[in-house]
This record gives structure tokens, sequence and C-alpha cells, in this order.
């Protein structure tokens, strides 16, 4: 659904005169995840408001979402953390926005959304796999044991290793022996 969604969004983007939408693109498809992680209760109707509040907060409203969603979780945006360009109410551009996101279709899907079961970790855990025996490589027996091995006690040392904080105190991510901070 996320792909689709992406798609859908990266096509309006391509439009004419609808260059804005752009950069919302990464902040909606994020916002879809949020929906699913945030809702432990599973209620299928505050995922849907949820998920719609999207086409209220790009135009810089952030309350009166819905009767059990009704104000965004964030608290007020000001200086660098409002990046983005609200769109303006009643263009076209909005509409359009507005079409994609409230389509059919995701009102059908978005209640249905898992919200505890997701497969990041286990992703996370193949991307250390295939970092210690890459598929274009072709091992022996045992020495596919031994990466597997060392994989899976890489893995499980760094799970719940506290964020790496850079000396300006902000949070930055770890990886692979690399210290990345955030841009």
């Amino acid at each position: 659904m996320q792909i689709g969604l992406k798609k859908k969004l990266t096509a309006l983007s391509k439009e004419k005169d609808r260059g804005d939408i752009v950069h919302w693109i990464k902040s909606v498809s994020n916002h879809l995840y949020w929906v699913a992680a945030s809702t432990l209760s599973a209620d299928g109707q505050l995922m849907l408001e949820k998920w719609l509040s999207v086409q209220n907060h790009i135009q810089n409203v952030h309350q009166g979402h819905g009767d059990l969603f009704t104000i965004c979780s964030h608290g007020e945006l000001v200086g660098s953390e409002r990046k983005k360009l609200w769109l303006k109410p009643g263009t076209k551009l909005c509409e359009r926005f507005q079409d994609v996101v409230s389509s059919r279709q995701m009102k059908k899907d978005i209640p249905m959304l898992s919200t505890g079961q997701q497969t990041s970790c286990l992703e996370s855990y193949h991307g250390v796999f295939n970092h210690f025996a890459p598929k274009m490589i072709g091992f022996s027996y045992h020495g596919q044991l031994c990466r597997l091995l060392l994989a899976v006690m890489y893995f499980n040392e760094n799970t719940n290793r506290e964020q790496f904080i850079n000396q300006n105190g902000e949070a930055g991510f770890f990886t692979m022996g690399r210290n990345i901070e955030n841009p």
C-alpha cells in the first residue's frame, strides 16, 4: 500500500504546477506508518481519522480532524520545524492530493492496518545478514553457517542499543561501525 501511495503522489508531483507536493511525499509515507504504530488498540475508525488528518495537516490545520482524533499529536511547529510550504486550501493541487489520500481504496485499507506486527525488525536483520554474507558471493556450507551465526550475534548485540548522540547533542545513527549524523 505504501509503495502505491508513493507512486501516486510522485505522479501527482510531476503534473504541471504540482511540484510543491514532492516535499510532502516522505512525510505522508511516514504518516502512514505512524497511523499503524500509534494505534495499539487497532481501532479502525481511529486509524482512519488519523490518516485523513494529513489532508488538514498539509494545509496548516492541526485540529478538528474527527470525533476520535481531534488534534494533531505534535506540538506547535515553529522555526526550522516547519520546513515545508503549506498547501493552499481549495487549490487544484490540494484537491488532487485529497483525492489520492481519501480514495475509496485507502479508506477501505487503512482500518485494516496491522498495528503491532511490523516487519521492520526482520528487514533490519536481513540487511545485517546481507552485510555478512553478500548474495553475489557463493560460500561453502560452513562458511555460510559461520556468517549466519556472526550476523545473528551482531544483530542481537545491537538491537536495543541507545541511539547515537553527536557532540552537539543531536541524535544520529550508528550503522555497521560508522556514525552517521542526521542531515
